[in-house]
């Protein structure tokens, strides 16, 4: 009898064991299941941010095609417009007069006030023929005509993530052309303008905030965030100037 009591006690046992395997078996299934949905969800949310990142790249190279495009076209139309001219009153060709300036924001800047200048600091390129201290001042973000002439301008500004703002273009206190930047909760935007406008010798054109309180998106591969302009053509005494 003490035997078989024995033998039952160890099948009990046995079985107990079993079940207990068998229920810890599970729970690690369970825990294991668990983990794999966690990293599906953070896979399908990583593969969100970047195609976000590549359309708001693809949207800013299609912006700059079509700023590219409109300069082209600006240049030729004036070129046509203007014909044969003679003496000092040319268009300003590879002897004449050069001003030309292309800068950056080279880092993400925070909290901008109403009105304030963006810098692009970061000057790519800064010629100035003429000898004098104006041009382009990468320290305060102004260009200053050097001399009377007729100017192209453009801009491209990028937002950072959940910033949407309004950027103007600036000669003196007159607006010429606004840019709406409107970022998202995780993804950044941006805009583009060009002008043509003449300028007195010494006047100046900003891009100026004008809401409070919002960033601009710096380098991240090139820049994002750019200011560029050139003279067109010199004005002389006793040419007419419109504009």
């Amino acid at each position: 009898m003490a035997a078989l009591y024995l033998f039952v006690v160890l099948c009990s046992a046995i079985v107990r064991l079993k079940v207990n395997a068998d229920v810890t078996i599970e729970e690690r299934l369970q825990r294991l299941e668990s983990r794999d949905r966690i990293l599906e969800d953070r896979n399908r949310n990583l593969e969100l941010e970047i195609e976000a990142e590549r359309k708001a790249r693809l949207q800013l190279e299609t912006k700059i095609k079509v700023q590219e495009k409109i300069w082209a076209d600006v240049i030729h139309q004036l070129s046509e417009e203007s014909g044969p001219v003679r003496g000092a009153h040319r268009r300003q060709l590879a002897e004449g007069t050069e001003v030309a300036f292309f800068a950056e924001v080279s880092h993400n800047v925070d909290h901008l006030g109403k009105g304030q200048a963006i810098i692009f600091d970061k000057v790519m390129t800064n010629i100035d023929s003429t000898g004098s201290t104006g041009g382009y001042h990468g320290a305060s973000g102004v260009f200053t005509a050097p001399l009377a002439g007729l100017y192209v301008f453009s801009a491209t500004v990028m937002s950072n993530y959940n910033h949407s703002f309004h950027a103007v273009i600036y000669k003196e206190q007159t607006p010429l052309s606004t840019m709406w930047i409107h970022g998202g909760a995780k993804s950044h935007d941006s805009s583009s303008n060009t002008v043509v406008v003449s300028l007195a010798q010494g006047e100046e054109v900003t891009v100026r905030h004008i809401d409070t309180d919002h960033g601009v998106a710096g380098a991240y591969y090139g820049g994002q965030s750019i200011f560029c302009g050139f003279l067109l053509m010199e004005h002389f005494p006793g040419s007419p100037v419109v504009g």
